[in-house]
């Protein structure tokens, strides 16, 4: 695969981002690369995760024959496709939905839905070499009778997924989510344990869900529709998933629409919180929403807060997706103004959801045609982003990178901060007393704590590999550079 740009490298913003206690933080965009010829390979709704060494790993469907094949970058480039369908093998593809994907170190698995719909089966498979190979497909769904279908997979801590569908008593009757347990790193799967059957009603019977995992928590998540009016709600384990026994509703936006909007969420868990993205039409036009409930505790959930709107006021936005930290969130979602789509970025703190409004931006660079269907994954100071290319009719993949080069050093011009880039430690002038400080990765990891008077300037920086930091010292903070 070739570049489509040979230099295009852009700052998206240099605007407050909370992860670095209202410091200014900025990211610089890489070259945009096709990852696959869409008229071989397709480019159907594009979904990112990355291995052990950072190597993106992406998949995506051929809608002419439900194909799916999936690419791994090398460095360079992607590698040559490879289909993880057998010949004849035909998978359900929509833009709503799709193959789904979810990584643990180097063991990668898709989930996917077989076609025809009233009679295909959910199967999934699995790489333990980072995504260079994949084993032959594997039923995974147990449904005996009815359609199963719309299935999402997300690993624990300890390497073994979880994969959700929805289930139908016989054709098109009594939608619900149910899931099934692996604990064995996806080799075999539990027999399904329904989830969604507790909420009033049912479940919205054409929208996708997700499911969150961390340490012992869990949460799968999904639009109910109840009367007609179709919230996202979350059903929550604190077991490991062994039981599903509260939900909430985490929008609250009252939205009414009497056809399905094949519309679904994505999710994550960090620090106890669950964050949730999805797509609402409840102020009268299609808008991003984001919400924030604690796992644990009982408070009421942040709830349906607008991610940015178009600047028109009749354009639309939907298929968000999000991922990061409780420090460090960021969203990917299309948006038009009026019929033409492109691809957005946003990055806030999970304690200040308004920072998304300030770092939104557009990712890709062509503007003539429909650009949707966008991932998203980051790790370590890097955003990598997929999406959909109307006018080449690829996938396109996009690098991004958290940089500290506009942090302010000199906020507090009376403390002095020497020798910097340091080797083994640095030095700490004009403190009054005893002040705490922060070392802090750029991705917004805590990696070191103490304090430093006027007795004792010192902080030692010897066990830090090289490259920049944030220093916060006395709700301040600094840029510092271990050589």
């Amino acid at each position: 695969m070739k570049k489509l740009f040979k230099l295009s490298v852009y700052i998206c913003l240099i605007l407050p981002f909370n992860a670095f206690n209202q410091s200014q933080a900025l990211i610089v965009w890489e070259d945009t690369i096709s990852v696959a010829t869409g008229s071989i390979y397709g480019n159907t709704r594009p979904r990112i995760v990355l291995n052990s060494q950072d190597e993106p790993v992406v998949v995506f469907g051929r809608n002419t024959d439900g194909g799916i094949h999936t690419a791994k970058f090398n460095g360079t480039d992607f590698d040559a496709p490879v289909q993880i369908t057998p010949t004849g093998f035909q998978s359900y593809l929509a833009n709503w939905t799709g193959p789904e994907i979810d990584a643990s170190g180097d063991t990668i698995m898709m989930v996917f839905k077989e076609s025809p719909i009233q009679e295909g089966h959910v199967y999934s498979v699995r790489s333990t070499d980072g995504g260079n190979s994949f084993s032959d497909p594997l039923r995974t769904d147990s449904h005996p009778v009815g359609v199963a279908w719309l299935p999402n997979i997300a690993f624990d801590n300890n390497g073994n997924p979880s994969v959700i569908y929805m289930v139908h008593d016989q054709v098109w009757l009594n939608p619900r989510f149910v899931v099934s347990h692996s604990n064995d790193g996806g080799i075999t799967f539990n027999p399904e344990q329904e989830v969604t059957s507790i909420v009033p009603d049912e479940a919205c019977d054409c929208c996708p869900a997700t499911i969150a995992k961390q340490d012992n928590l869990q949460a799968l998540v999904f639009r109910n529709n109840e009367g007609s009016i179709r919230d996202m709600f979350a059903v929550k384990s604190q077991d490991g998933g062994q039981s599903f026994s509260e939900y909430e509703n985490i929008d609250y936006l009252n939205w009414m629409i009497n056809q399905c909007p094949s519309t679904g969420p994505d999710a994550f868990i960090d620090e106890s919180n669950l964050f949730v993205v999805s797509a609402s039409q409840a102020s009268g036009r299609y808008r991003c929403y984001i919400s924030k409930t604690d796992m644990i505790n009982t408070q009421s959930p942040e709830t349906g807060f607008m991610l940015p709107a178009p600047e028109s006021s009749v354009g639309n936005a939907n298929f968000p997706r999000i991922h990061g930290n409780h420090d460090s969130l960021f969203v990917v979602w299309q948006a038009a103004e009026t019929s033409n789509y492109e691809v957005f970025c946003a990055f806030a703190s999970g304690d200040d959801f308004n920072s998304f409004e300030q770092t939104k931006s557009q990712i890709n660079l062509v503007n003539s045609g429909t650009q949707s269907n966008p991932d998203l994954y980051y790790r370590n100071g890097y955003i990598h982003v997929v999406f959909q290319d109307g006018i080449s009719g690829n996938v396109i993949y996009r690098r991004g990178r958290l940089s500290a080069l506009s942090i302010e050093e000199n906020q507090n011009k009376d403390v002095l901060i020497y020798p910097n880039p340091a080797t083994d430690l640095i030095h700490i002038e004009g403190v009054d007393g005893p002040t705490a400080y922060k070392i802090l990765s750029l991705e917004g990891k805590e990696l070191e704590t103490g304090e430093v008077s006027k007795n004792n300037t010192n902080i030692w920086v010897k066990e830090l590999t090289p490259g920049i930091y944030i220093l916060t010292l006395n709700k301040k903070t600094y840029s510092i550079e271990k050589q």
